[in-house]
């Protein structure tokens, strides 16, 4: 894939979607390569993304009580090397 010419990638993903895991949103964009293939993060950047593969390896095998801070982690990358955000957000329950 050639590299894309952009500033701002729009995403349309609910992360509630699979319930309210923190790890799951992140597993499903990055982790099965959705969001690479929409960003092409792992070829324009590639040690930045084998950073966050390594650092989603980390988070997983964490205890509960520390699993937030190594998701920290990945968000916190995530958010600094990837022009993707979420414009508009809602919450409707269902059965």
């Amino acid at each position: 894939m050639s590299q894309l010419d952009y500033d701002v990638a729009l995403l349309r993903v609910d992360p509630t979607y699979f319930g309210f895991d923190p790890y799951v949103p992140l597993q499903m964009m990055w982790g099965d390569g959705v969001g690479d293939v929409i960003t092409s993060w792992s070829t324009s950047d590639p040690d930045n993304f084998n950073l966050l593969v390594d650092l989603m390896k980390e988070a997983c095998v964490q205890p509960e009580n520390q699993m937030t801070e190594a998701l920290s982690k990945c968000y916190d990358l995530i958010s600094q090397q990837v022009p993707a955000y979420p414009l508009l957000f809602w919450n409707v329950s269902t059965a």
